[in-house]
């Protein structure tokens, strides 16, 4: 059975591709596009509850069960990140959190790749999912998975 997480992303493109590809073993849930949404939609998630599916539709929308971790797409920084886990209470929710390492983020910024060819968008699908599968599986198998700590990837 696949493990529920929410996604955050600039780029609903790039957040589909993802979210096939982290399939059988992740299940995207909810995909979410900004801070505000973060902040409003991720602890009713967490208690079980339904929110209204993003208007991307990317992701299941089964919220059956609390999603196990968070993933911000390199769109998003620090100081966003760190605002959603102040408003999600961060360590104390049982979410683990992953996101892009600060170099990483800030190349991504100020140079952002041409997501309108879609060999650029395969690529980087490709390597977002693997980078970001690994980690979930690393966190899984150390028994971290849903610490409330922040995971750089």
């Amino acid at each position: 059975m696949a493990t529920p997480i929410v996604t955050c992303g600039v780029t609903s493109k790039m957040a589909l591709e993802v979210a096939l590809r982290l399939l059988p073993e992740y299940e995207v849930i909810q995909f979410i596009t900004s801070v505000e949404r973060a902040k409003s939609e991720i602890p009713p998630l967490q208690a079980g509850q339904e929110v209204t599916p993003n208007p991307d539709n990317i992701g299941t929308h089964n919220f059956s069960k609390p999603p196990k971790a968070v993933i911000f797409g390199r769109g998003f920084d620090d100081a966003q990140v760190e605002k959603i886990r102040q408003t999600c209470r961060g360590d104390a929710y049982g979410l683990s959190w992953l996101m892009g390492k600060k170099a990483d983020v800030e190349k991504i910024k100020s140079s952002p790749p041409d997501f309108s060819k879609p060999e650029v968008v395969n690529a980087y699908a490709d390597q977002v999912s693997a980078v970001n599968k690994a980690t979930l599986t690393k966190l899984k198998a150390d028994g971290k998975l849903g610490d409330g700590q922040l995971h750089y990837y």
